[in-house]
């Protein structure tokens, strides 16, 4: 029981920590930016779910990251991380999608 609250956690932070470099890096270079973030968010996230070989644990890294894309994109202290531009609005919708497609392939466990 320790042992999976303990799993739970560890994909929370990996998520929170993903999520927190997605925010940062996505309006960097703007035509391209966006496109090089998610796509090593992309191979990130696919590390991650080797790592942590179960999909209730990865699901608890996808709510990390969903739940801070969420925070930076509603008003906290008169402050957007994520703005209203065509950069924002695919990192918003693609972030959560491209952290759905490893939960698609089985991830082998020896």
């Amino acid at each position: 029981m320790i042992k999976r609250v303990q799993n739970y956690l560890v994909g929370l932070v990996f998520g929170i920590g993903a999520g927190a470099l997605l925010i940062l890096t996505h309006n960097a270079y703007p035509p391209i930016g966006i496109v090089l973030t998610l796509l090593g968010f992309l191979a990130l996230s696919i590390v991650v779910r080797g790592y942590l070989k179960s999909r209730s644990t990865y699901v608890c890294y996808l709510l990390g990251v969903v739940g801070l894309i969420y925070l930076a994109a509603t008003p906290r202290a008169s402050e957007f991380l994520i703005q209203g531009n065509t950069q924002g609005y695919l990192l918003i919708l693609g972030g959560p999608l491209v952290a759905l497609f490893p939960l698609i392939k089985k991830v082998p466990t020896k």
